[in-house]
């Protein structure tokens, strides 16, 4: 949680702005700051062109059914001419992760509060599914699907569930 004021963590910000334009300081401010931030923008340039190398070696070490699969005994009894992403499988993944995340928190939450983790985990992973997920628009003129919508809303009810519990938990501790 933040502690303090945040209108008072604003003021220090325009303290700062303040102090760059005062020559004597100019150059010992704004020079490390550019400097910061080229450092920080190649670094996360070379983290982005590192991240695209290892999905690159990870996709040729992968099985093909990890990346597309075309379900040959479907439901429908088709066979799909162009391969899908094979979401249960990252489905079960997430879950497994999701599990061992709040099997290790189990303990250091008050009441609630990590079945409103769960509920912004299981969100996320939702959200992230159906993304990759071939679906037909189902609301005209929206650009999310049900399973978005619900997945957003239980994000949103968890992060609120968050506040609330923690809120409901410090007024009943002496």
């Amino acid at each position: 949680m933040l502690k303090g004021n945040f209108f008072r963590g604003l003021g220090y910000l325009g303290e700062g702005f303040r102090l760059i334009r005062q020559p004597g300081l100019r150059l010992f401010v704004v020079i490390p700051l550019v400097i910061n931030i080229l450092l920080f923008g190649l670094l996360f340039y070379f983290l982005a062109e590192l991240f695209a190398a290892m999905i690159a070696t990870a996709m040729s070490w992968l099985p093909d059914w990890a990346w597309a699969y075309d379900y040959p005994n479907n439901v429908h009894g088709i066979i799909l001419d162009n391969p899908v992403w094979p979401t249960p499988v990252y489905e079960i993944t997430m879950a497994f992760i999701i599990f061992a995340i709040l099997w290790s928190i189990r303990k250091q939450f008050a009441p609630g509060v990590r079945f409103c983790i769960y509920f912004i985990f299981a969100g996320i992973e939702r959200f992230s599914i159906e993304s990759i997920r071939v679906n037909p628009d189902q609301f005209k003129g929206v650009a999310f699907t049900q399973a978005e919508i619900i997945s957003m809303a239980m994000m949103l009810i968890g992060i609120l569930g968050i506040f609330y519990f923690n809120k409901v938990h410090k007024s009943k501790t002496p």
